[in-house]
């Protein structure tokens, strides 16, 4: 009975790392259920909600990507606000306040 769990093991960690733990296997969806039955439920857990996270966050990089490069874009026509905040009357500069 020990020697097939061990077998049963050695047969999902092989699976596993031929599903998952390599390079040329990044752009594939992550085997959350053979990751849960080889490490238990809580790093299944873990994973299933970091791939998640992981794809929500591709909106927001795009919309950052976009916007960096709009203002790589336009740096040349900035021209410097002549408001000077600092110097506004509606600020104190007294030191008393």
């Amino acid at each position: 009975n020990d020697d097939d769990n061990n077998n049963d093991t050695c047969f999902k960690f092989t699976l596993l790392h031929r599903e998952w733990a390599r390079y040329g296997a990044f752009y594939k969806y992550q085997p959350v259920d053979l990751i849960r039955k080889y490490f238990g439920e809580k790093i299944g857990l873990y994973f299933a909600w970091l791939g998640l996270y992981t794809w929500l966050l591709i909106p927001a990089s795009l919309v950052g990507i976009i916007v960096f490069l709009y203002g790589c874009i336009t740096i040349e026509e900035d021209i410097p606000s002549s408001c000077r905040v600092c110097f506004s009357p509606w600020i104190s500069t007294d030191s008393k306040s």
